[in-house]
């Protein structure tokens, strides 16, 4: 059983401002099974509450504990 997923943002998650095609459906899938999930990012242009809005945006519930990155 998976416990835990760390989820590349950029390219993998979203391109841009759009979802990449299943990536929402896959993370809402996680969700409903239990998964704890962390989303990680090399961008370091942009402070974490950033991304955090961005997924919220995206429809995924995402807190900032979650949100790792290169900065």
């Amino acid at each position: 059983m998976i416990r835990h997923v760390v989820m590349d943002m950029d390219g993998v998650l979203y391109r841009g401002d759009q979802p990449v095609p299943g990536a929402i459906e896959t993370m809402r899938a996680l969700y409903q099974q239990g998964v704890q999930v962390a989303f990680l990012t090399n961008n370091a242009s942009r402070h974490r509450e950033e991304f955090v809005k961005k997924v919220i945006g995206l429809g995924l519930p995402c807190t900032i504990d979650q949100v790792w990155g290169a900065a």
